[in-house]
């Protein structure tokens, strides 16, 4: 609890009409508790904090505390309200258009076994000890992650690891975040509808390097990794090819990948839970976070060894028909082409996919992800993904403009349908594969959130 005096402090042209303690801040009415400071950046949401129990109400005028552009005060008033949390905290930051979660998942399980209880932000959860909470967003608001560091510190959590997206950076949602560490995964074709260019793509996920990161983890492989370092000042180590940290002799098998890794004189053999040639660059990532803090390879590799699969990415479905069934996340052109190709050289039978593209995102990429569908598949079952206010029609005639004259496909609008189709077709030793949802629960239909899960699905169809 902090009074409004002394938090606003220092800060100039504010007036301050009432001094009354708060216990928490909130920027968006949704999240607003009994007793929390309300940043009022719009005035149609003031009532409606005020009805959850904001003790005080910021806005540019009227109310409580007045200031001409009250959002910009959000980063330094939750850091102060809940004691700037991450200073107290071993903090990574994960960045890049694919790999973010699994790779999250597996350094948030190193550090948790080499004696730091780890905390997780992401796509698929929020996790503070053995709560999980279901995330509104991949990275929070500003608010909403101090006030998450701020549990994690009160219950004796060691570090947090989280997913940081170009949205995020380029509105400004970390900041005030202490980053111990950052991991860049790699850069390809998504969210060209809000960032226009890949250029422009790339420098919003830059903004994380050029924070006052102590490390920065970078996949060399990825062609625009000396632009995502740009006028960094920390440490830079690579993974991946040419990188500082590499990996020889891969062999993939349906449940596991082997290889070796090899650090400056340090070198082992790895058994790694994760299926595919894109999960061994995760793996470096982790690996290269680890011997980042000083530890032996042998000892991070031993760790990763025992690391869990990750919800809804590449997460094989028990049936009893004889046939290998995954659902996973990918939802790009080049997630897709990573799984693809790995099922592809695993299969002793046909590869039938089933996906889709998600509606008011970039249109560009719908007859990419077509090609690369007909490029590894062996039959192709194109549907709704989540469409939100588009007709999913409509994007399917957009996904089916690139396929060729020869690729054996059919178009189903429904999901659940074209699930069970996928699963009715499928003979012994036939891969099936469920694109773009992993471990999504809902699917948004217009303003709607409908539960579904392609897991759940999945095994339905099976039985």
């Amino acid at each position: 609890m902090i009074g409004i005096c002394k938090l606003f402090e220092g800060i100039p042209h504010v007036k301050i009409k009432r001094d009354i303690e708060v216990l928490g801040v909130s920027s968006h009415s949704n999240n607003v508790k009994p007793g929390d400071l309300f940043i009022a950046g719009n005035q149609e949401y003031i009532e409606d904090a005020r009805q959850k129990g904001a003790a005080a109400i910021l806005s540019s005028k009227g109310t409580d505390i007045e200031y001409p552009r009250p959002r910009e005060l959000e980063a330094i008033l939750a850091s102060r309200v809940y004691q700037d949390p991450s200073r107290f905290l071993y903090t990574v930051g994960i960045t890049g258009t694919n790999g973010k979660s699994t790779t999250t998942f597996m350094v948030q399980h190193l550090l948790k076994e080499m004696g730091l209880s780890s905390g997780l932000i992401g796509t698929i959860q929020y996790q503070i000890g053995e709560e999980i909470y279901t995330p509104t967003h991949t990275t929070p608001d500003i608010c909403r992650n101090q006030f998450l560091f701020r549990q994690m510190v009160d219950r004796g959590m060691k570090a947090c690891v989280m997913e940081v997206t170009s949205h995020a950076l380029s509105q400004g949602r970390v900041e005030g975040i202490a980053f111990d560490a950052a991991i860049f995964t790699q850069l390809t074709q998504d969210h060209l509808d809000y960032h226009g260019t890949m250029e422009a793509y790339a420098r919003a996920k830059n903004l994380l390097f050029r924070k006052d990161v102590k490390t920065a983890i970078v996949n060399s492989g990825c062609p625009w990794h000396q632009k995502i370092i740009e006028g960094t000042k920390a440490k830079i180590i690579t993974y991946g090819k040419g990188g500082d940290l590499q990996a020889s002799l891969p062999s993939f098998h349906s449940f596991e990948t082997t290889f070796n890794v090899r650090y400056k004189e340090e070198s082992a053999s790895v058994r790694s839970p994760f299926v595919g040639h894109f999960n061994v660059d995760n793996y470096l990532a982790a690996c290269a976070l680890g011997v980042s803090n000083g530890w032996s390879l042998k000892d991070v590799t031993g760790a990763l060894s025992s690391a869990p699969p990750v919800p809804g990415r590449l997460e094989p479905i028990d049936n009893t028909l004889g046939i290998s069934l995954f659902v996973d996340f990918a939802h790009t052109e080049d997630a897709l082409e990573n799984v693809l190709s790995t099922l592809h050289s695993l299969k002793k039978g046909r590869l039938i996919t089933v996906f889709g593209c998600g509606g008011d995102r970039d249109v560009g990429k719908r007859p990419k992800m077509a090609k690369v569908c007909e490029k590894f598949s062996d039959y192709c079952i194109i549907t709704s993904d989540n469409p939100r206010s588009e007709n999913p029609e409509k994007i399917i005639q957009q996904i089916l403009s690139g396929f060729g004259p020869s690729v054996k496909y059919k178009a189903i609008v429904d999901r659940r349908e074209a699930i069970r189709h996928a699963v009715s077709i499928a003979r012994r030793e036939d891969v099936v594969l469920i694109a773009g949802r992993g471990h999504e629960q809902t699917q948004i239909i217009g303003n709607e959130k409908i539960p579904f899960d392609d897991r759940v699905e999945a095994r339905k169809a099976c039985e």
